[in-house]
């Protein structure tokens, strides 16, 4: 079996027929959903089991990463004040969404959101963030 790359085929192009639940055309070939991820692995993309939405307080959390006994989180609220946050907590308790990092711009929550993870997969304590904490702010939604 020759690589989709190799073809000259982006994903983009690719039209996808699913054939049954374990099974999917693509550009006309079978494949076997870990067949089609382990080769899409190998040119560097990353396919995963689709997950379900998860919330927290009325936040979409947009990404989860779980680090030694944490897990950083990375929420999205359209239409609010700052409408991204970053949040940490200790695996399997709940989020105190007044400990938030609260941004603007979704790249600024991206940066805190890869920084926390970073201290806690290297042990250290983290300075000061450049973002809003609920507990500076006025009003807390």
């Amino acid at each position: 079996m020759r690589n989709k790359k190799q073809r000259g085929i982006s994903p983009r192009q690719w039209v996808d027929q699913g054939l049954d639940e374990y099974h999917t055309a693509i550009s006309g070939e079978c494949y076997h959903i870990c067949q089609f991820a382990e080769i899409m692995q190998r040119v560097g993309a990353a396919y995963e089991p689709e997950t379900a939405p998860q919330y927290v307080d009325g936040w979409d959390v947009i990404r989860l990463r779980d680090e030694r006994d944490q897990t950083i989180f990375l929420g999205h609220k359209p239409g609010a004040e700052l409408p991204w946050v970053t949040w940490q907590a200790k695996q399997g308790e709940p989020v105190n969404i007044q400990e938030g990092h609260y941004y603007s711009k979704k790249h600024d929550a991206r940066m805190e959101f890869d920084r926390r993870t970073w201290a806690v997969r290297e042990f250290k304590s983290l300075p000061p963030s450049s973002g809003y904490t609920n507990r500076k702010r006025a009003s807390v939604e």
